[in-house]
């Protein structure tokens, strides 16, 4: 087999460029004008809430090249590094000045294997190296061009990308299942908390066993065996799920860690900042955890109201109204103990609290499989991409 080439993008690329410098007057029904927030995940999203440019402003922009299919466009400002390739259906479009556009030379490189280059660590890190450390970090077209890629033949590129491709697929298709998934969720969310919380005058502090207690201030630490888990607003995903990746100890005495230790059935809310209204239901009794002093522990009275009924309400479009409308009168959102708890609930008989738990948990478990499936399918990706593009690994032809 031929031995790989290391080659910078300016060798095997016919065309290195940014989007549109120039300030340009939108148009409601004109041509879309992507940024780099549009390129994200191997995909260009083009939809109604994209910036759009008269006839006239995209022939200015293209007097001397247009963006066609098996171009790859690339984030050069912000998200460094984000990518994806043109294809026929994304039709004609213009894009602004974060956006990179690189056009294979067929000659040399493959299109779909440029791509996949491009996602891999070990030219994201070129690209983090060479971005410029200033308020928005951003890579000069100069230095991107100076990135290199290591290149086999042209078949075994093709095969390369073949395979990756193959993966890339199968995330789509997973990630297409995930996301109608969450509509349907958010959609029974909707319309079943709407129906019960119209006319009701339940309030939180109501159905509470304890006062809603605030949580420890104290500062992280290195997590080790034996010792209690810091959980903190960062810790806490949208979907109500907590980030492993971000497990820490916490600094405090064991023994003054028990008044914010929490129990089964615990709910955990979000009481400021960004993250504000965000939601943790405590369902691991063997997993010690202790909580964060910007985040709330709510404690219920099981027999009259489940936990889990309450957390699904906190992940209902009904509550985020609740919480945009309640927190945005400072100047940094906030809500303490005693606004959550005069917070309107839903009124429902527990037999119906139950049965709305097992159809919702049901699917959100459904959703959660699917995203263990999709991150399951990265690392796969990652590791066979290291692999692949790096040479350890060849392919026949």
């Amino acid at each position: 087999m031929s031995e790989y080439q290391l080659l910078s993008l300016g060798q095997i690329c016919s065309l290195i460029k940014d989007g549109t410098h120039g300030t340009h007057p939108r148009h409601k029904d004109g041509i879309p004008l992507i940024s780099a927030k549009d390129v994200q995940d191997g995909r260009i999203t083009i939809s109604s809430a994209t910036s759009r440019i008269s006839r006239e402003e995209y022939e200015t922009i293209h007097r001397t090249y247009e963006i066609k299919e098996d171009d790859l466009l690339i984030s050069l400002v912000g998200s460094i590094g984000r990518s994806a390739l043109v294809t026929r259906e994304h039709g004609i479009f213009s894009a602004q000045r974060s956006v990179g556009i690189l056009r294979s030379d067929r000659s040399m490189v493959d299109p779909k294997y440029l791509y996949h280059a491009t996602c891999d660590n070990q030219f994201q890190q070129q690209l983090q190296s060479r971005s410029k450390s200033t308020a928005q970090a951003g890579v000069y077209l100069g230095e991107l061009a100076q990135c290199s890629i290591l290149l086999p033949p042209l078949p075994e590129q093709k095969k390369i990308a073949e395979i990756l491709s193959g993966i890339d697929t199968d995330i789509y298709i997973h990630q297409q299942k995930a996301e109608d998934l969450g509509i349907l969720i958010r959609e029974l969310l909707r319309d079943h908390f709407q129906e019960k919380c119209e006319g009701s005058d339940l309030r939180l502090e109501k159905v509470t066993r304890t006062t809603i207690q605030y949580g420890a201030n104290a500062s992280a630490s290195k997590l080790r065996p034996g010792e209690p888990r810091y959980i903190r607003i960062t810790d806490i995903k949208e979907d109500g799920t907590l980030n492993e990746l971000n497990a820490v100890g916490i600094d405090l005495p064991l023994k003054d860690c028990s008044d914010y230790m929490l129990n089964e059935g615990d709910l955990l809310l979000a009481r400021t900042g960004n993250t504000i209204g965000k939601s943790y239901l405590h369902s691991k009794p063997h997993e010690e955890l202790v909580f964060a002093g910007y985040l709330l522990r709510v404690a219920l009275d099981k027999t009259t109201y489940r936990p889990e009924y309450l957390f699904l309400f906190t992940q209902s479009d009904i509550y985020k109204n609740w919480i945009f409308e309640t927190s945005r009168t400072g100047a940094q959102p906030n809500i303490n103990a005693k606004e959550y708890g005069s917070m309107t609930i839903p009124s429902a008989y527990v037999e119906e609290q139950d049965d709305f738990i097992a159809i919702a948990m049901s699917l959100r478990s459904a959703k959660g499989i699917l995203n263990n499936k999709i991150e399951k399918l990265k690392l796969l990706k990652q590791a066979i991409s290291s692999d692949l593009l790096s040479g350890r690994r060849r392919v026949s032809v």
